[in-house]
């Protein structure tokens, strides 16, 4: 298998839910967040035309390279990290919110892949967690 570099970040979205309930609920703070109705902004804080439509909170999990830690066991320790708290992403999906683990995935060669696993993906299901893969071919390292 080709090496690889990678990102893992936990990102949600609610259509009226806080923030604050999110890093309380997970005890991390995140790396950007708004509220719905808050005026925008971009992320070094400069004003934009607009208020956000839905709450928003996102952090940084992980940074790491497929040859001394893979994604795959990224994933796992991510629902490993949060088991005790698994109530609260479900009932954070059923009150309409949306969870996601989203993967960055960089191919300093040109392509590559890994596997998940039904097991896997079974898991993530469990946790009402959407799996959200973006690829960057050719990426600098």
């Amino acid at each position: 298998m080709i090496d690889y570099l990678f990102s893992v970040d936990l990102r949600f979205r609610h259509p009226f839910g806080s923030p604050t309930d999110i890093t309380d609920a997970l005890q991390i703070l995140p790396d950007r967040s708004w509220t719905v109705g808050e005026a925008r902004r971009t992320p070094k804080g400069a004003p934009l035309k607009g208020a956000y439509k839905e709450s928003y909170w996102f952090a940084r999990l992980f940074d790491g390279a497929s040859v001394n830690y893979g994604l795959i066991r990224a994933i796992d320790d991510t629902l490993a990290r949060f088991a005790d708290r698994k109530n609260f992403f479900q009932h954070f999906a059923a009150s309409g919110g949306r969870a996601e683990l989203f993967i960055g995935l960089f191919f300093p060669d040109g392509n590559g892949g890994d596997t998940i696993k039904h097991e896997l993906l079974t898991r993530l299901a469990d946790f009402k967690l959407d799996l959200s893969l973006e690829i960057y071919p050719e990426a600098q390292s």
